[in-house]
C-alpha cells in the first residue's frame, strides 16, 4: 500500500504545473466542505433546526468560494507538498484565520440570519487540521518512503544491487548536521550513507535526538561510539568551527581508526558552489581555519629560472624541502649550506637523483661564522638566498637560549649583512 502510495505521488509529480494546481484546489474544496459540515455537525447533532439549516445551505458556497480565494492569495495550491514544513503550516494557519473571519464577516453582512459563532471557531479548527494533513502527510510519506527512513540505524542495511550501505557518524548536531542527515536519507542509493548517530561537545543536546538518532556524546566520545556502533565514516558537520577545533577532533577521529570527511564550507555553499551533501576528504585548509595561499608559480618561476640559489639551513626539514621545490624551476646552480654534514649529505644525493642536470654545490658551514660566509658568497656568487638556517624547536631553544640567539639572531644578522655586501638580488628569510 505504501509502495503504491509513493508510487502515485510520483505520477502526480510529472503532472504539468496548472493540472497539478487545479488537483490541489479541488482537494482544498472539498477539505473545505467537509472542515464545514462537520462543524455544524458537532455543533447540532443530527438535528439541525430548520431555520438554521436553509442557511447553512446557502452560506455553504460562499464558504469555499471566499476560502479558496483567500488560499489563492496566501499561494497554497502551488505549494509543493512534498517540503511541507513549520513555515508551511504557519501560513495554513494565517490563511484559515483571515478566510475565517471573512466567511464570519460575510455571513452577518449579507444577512443570512444569527448563525451561532461556535461554527465559525469549530470550522477554523477543522479546516486548519484538514488543509494542513494532506501536505504534512505528503511529506510524511516522502520522507518515509525514501530507502533511509525504514532502516534507520540497522545494521546491513543494503542498496538495490545488494552493497550494503556504509554507518555514519555526524559530528555536529546543529543546523548542518540535521541538513546532512535529511540528505543522506532523501539521496540514499547516491551517496550510500546510513547515518546512524550524532556527537556534539554541547551538554544540552547530549542525549537528545534528532530525526531519531540520537547524540551520544561529545568529541571525547567518539572512538568508543565508533567501535559500539561500527562506524565506516565519520562526517564533521561544523561549517562555524575553527582550525583548532577541528584538529582537536580529527585527533580523537584518528584513533578510531575510521575515514573521516567534512561538509563543504559555509561561503561555498552560500555562494552556490556545494551542497551539503556534497562532502569530501579534509584539505589542509580545513586544518588551518583558513583559505589556502596559492602562490603564482609563473612569478616563481621568472625568480629562479637559470639563476644561481644558495638555501641556508638546506639539510634542515624546511631548507630541505626548499631544495627539492627549486630544483623544479631550473635555476643554474643550487648551493646547500648547512653544518650538519649528514644532513647535507642525504638532500644532496636526493637532488643528485631527482635533478641531475642541475649543478650543486654542498657547503659544510654555519651561518654564525661570517668569514665563512664572506668566502662562500664572493667565490659561487649567489643571486638568490632562501635563508632557512635558524632554530625552530622553541620549547627546545627556551632551555637553549644563547644557542638560539647566536643562530636566529647573529646567524641571519650575518647572512643578511654579507648578502648586501656583495650585490645579492634577493633574499628570503
Amino acid at each position: 500500500m505504501a509502495v503504491g502510495a509513493s508510487r502515485l505521488l510520483d505520477r502526480f509529480d510529472r503532472w504539468r504545473g496548472s493540472a497539478r494546481v487545479a488537483a490541489k484546489v479541488s482537494i482544498d474544496g472539498a477539505l473545505v466542505v467537509t472542515a464545514f459540515m462537520a462543524a455544524v455537525w458537532l455543533r447540532f447533532g443530527t438535528d439541525i433546526p430548520p431555520r438554521h439549516l436553509n442557511t447553512l445551505t446557502y452560506l455553504l458556497p460562499f464558504v469555499v468560494v471566499l476560502k479558496l480565494l483567500t488560499f489563492s492569495y496566501f499561494h497554497l495550491s502551488r505549494d509543493l507538498w512534498r517540503y511541507a514544513s513549520l513555515g508551511s503550516l504557519v501560513r495554513i494557519a494565517r490563511a484559515v484565520a483571515v478566510s475565517s473571519l471573512l466567511v464570519a464577516t460575510f455571513s452577518y453582512l449579507a444577512g443570512f440570519g444569527p448563525l451561532p459563532r461556535a461554527i465559525f471557531l469549530i470550522d477554523a479548527v477543522f479546516t486548519l487540521v484538514l488543509v494542513a494533513a494532506p501536505r504534512l502527510s505528503v511529506r510524511w510519506l516522502r520522507e518515509m518512503q525514501s530507502p533511509g527512513a525504514a532502516w534507520r540505524g540497522r545494521r546491513g542495511a543494503r542498496n538495490r544491487d545488494g552493497e550494503e550501505f556504509r554507518r555514519v557518524l555526524i559530528v555536529g548536531a546543529g543546523e548542518a548536521g540535521e541538513l546532512m542527515v535529511r540528505d543522506m536519507r532523501r539521496q540514499v542509493h547516491k551517496l550510500g550513507m546510513n547515518p546512524v548517530a550524532f556527537v556534539d561537545d554541547n551538554p544540552a543536546k547530549q542525549g537528545m535526538f534528532v530525526h531519531g538518532l540520537q547524540v551520544m556524546g561529545g568529541r571525547e566520545a567518539i572512538p568508543a561510539i565508533c567501535e559500539e556502533l561500527d562506524i565506516d565514516r565519520i562526517v564533521l558537520c561544523m561549517p562555524y568551527v575553527d582550525g583548532r577545533d577541528i584538529r582537536e577532533i580529527i585527533r580523537h577521529c584518528q584513533q578510531a581508526l575510521v575515514r573521516v570527511d567534512i561538509i563543504p564550507r559555509l561561503d561555498e555553499i552560500l555562494a552556490g558552489k556545494a551542497r551539503i551533501s556534497d562532502v569530501r576528504a579534509l584539505k589542509v585548509e580545513d586544518l588551518l581555519g583558513r583559505e589556502k595561499i596559492e602562490f603564482n608559480m609563473e612569478q616563481v618561476c621568472s625568480y629562479v629560472q637559470g639563476r644561481r640559489i644558495l638555501v641556508t639551513g638546506a639539510g634542515g626539514s624546511i631548507g630541505a624541502e626548499l631544495c627539492r621545490q627549486i630544483v623544479q624551476y631550473g635555476p643554474a646552480e643550487i648551493i646547500l649550506l648547512g653544518r650538519g654534514e649528514n644532513s647535507i649529505f642525504a638532500i644532496a644525493r636526493e637532488l643528485a637523483r631527482t635533478a641531475p642536470h642541475i649543478k650543486r654545490h654542498e657547503i659544510i658551514g654555519d651561518v654564525i661564522n661570517r668569514r665563512k660566509l664572506e668566502g662562500v658568497f664572493r667565490s659561487l656568487k649567489p643571486e638568490i638566498i632562501f635563508h632557512a638556517g635558524a632554530d625552530k624547536h622553541v620549547p627546545l631553544m627556551e632551555l637553549n637560549p644563547d644557542e638560539a640567539v647566536l643562530n636566529n639572531i647573529i646567524g641571519t644578522a650575518n647572512v643578511l649583512a654579507v648578502a648586501d655586501e656583495t650585490g645579492v638580488e634577493l633574499l628570503v628569510a
